[in-house]
């Protein structure tokens, strides 16, 4: 971890939404976890997402990991940026739209 995520790590979240679970011992799995958080000192916003693939033995054992970060001036505009430059990554799109859905849901409400 880098110091400018946990920098990040340390302000509010406001939103947050997941995609895709664990699944049951002896299947594969694939999720992915989407964070909003801010604001910034300088005021704007930051947007997280980590995806994660792998087997559930009982245990989750990951075969691999990507994660991708978006900025803005307001939350929605971070997880805009954030969706664009997690789609250019190759995340999976339909986990990515679910957890973008329950954070957009979450700023929404909140």
């Amino acid at each position: 971890m880098d110091n400018r995520m946990k920098r990040y790590r340390a302000l509010p979240l406001l939103a947050r939404g997941r995609g895709g679970d664990e699944g049951r011992p002896g299947q594969a799995y694939r999720k992915i976890v989407l964070g909003v958080r801010g604001p910034t000192p300088t005021g704007g916003y930051v947007a997280y997402a980590h995806e994660d693939w792998g087997a559930n033995q009982g245990y989750l054992e990951s075969h691999g990991d990507l994660e991708a970060w978006g900025i803005g001036d307001t939350a929605a505009d971070a997880l805009r940026d954030l969706r664009s430059t997690a789609t250019d990554m190759h995340m999976d799109a339909e986990l990515l739209a679910e957890a973008y859905s329950a954070a957009m849901c979450d700023i929404s409400l909140g």
